[in-house]
């Protein structure tokens, strides 16, 4: 299955108020696969068990053709929704075609010093900034038992406990940021509620 044929999903970036009649909320952001249209249902996910369900009533008259195609930014008109203007960290998708959890089993592998990475070993309760939909917030790191110390350049499966529940499905990826400073590269490889 090609990523224009999988089910929509959009990291959101911004939303805002519709002040016209209409109503509504302008959701701005990335396409990351699918397509959407006019009149299709979406969900936003994240940060609650319970996605908002609405759907979509027009596009932005700059944004071209209302069908979208991976990797275009765009903006998108859905019904009223309560949504504080955060929206950042979300995803508008397809319904009932992801989840949101704070819990995951990700491979991961930490980044040399040569490809600007740690240049210290981190230990299980390791606490950086989970990046991922263009926004950050802090994860805790629990290694396997039989690995004391996650060296640079180490790879291997971790337990990552998230501050909000957020977007995720098996295949998922992420970084694990220090400030500005991208430490590890990761990817989700199972959903458990733990």
């Amino acid at each position: 299955m090609s990523n224009a044929e999988s089910p929509f999903l959009m990291s959101i970036l911004e939303t805002h108020p519709n002040k016209h009649k209409r109503g509504g909320l302008w959701v701005e952001g990335q396409i990351l696969r699918g397509k959407v249209k006019i009149g299709d249902e979406v969900e936003i996910v994240g940060f609650s068990d319970y996605p908002i369900l609405s759907k979509v009533i027009m596009f932005d008259l700059y944004s071209g053709k209302p069908s979208r195609l991976h990797t275009d930014k765009i903006k998108i008109l859905i019904e009223s929704v309560d949504l504080d203007p955060f929206g950042t960290g979300r995803v508008l998708a397809q319904p009932k075609t992801i989840s949101a959890h704070d819990r995951c089993l990700a491979r991961i592998k930490v980044l040399s010093e040569s490809e600007g990475g740690r240049t210290k070993p981190f230990y299980s309760g390791f606490r950086p900034q989970f990046f991922i939909y263009e926004t950050n917030f802090v994860c805790e790191i629990t290694l396997p038992e039989e690995t004391p110390s996650a060296e640079s350049g180490w790879e291997g499966v971790v337990d990552i406990k998230l501050a909000y529940k957020i977007a995720l499905e098996i295949g998922s990826r992420f970084e694990l940021r220090e400030g500005a400073k991208v430490s590890v590269q990761g990817e989700v490889q199972n959903i458990s509620d733990f």
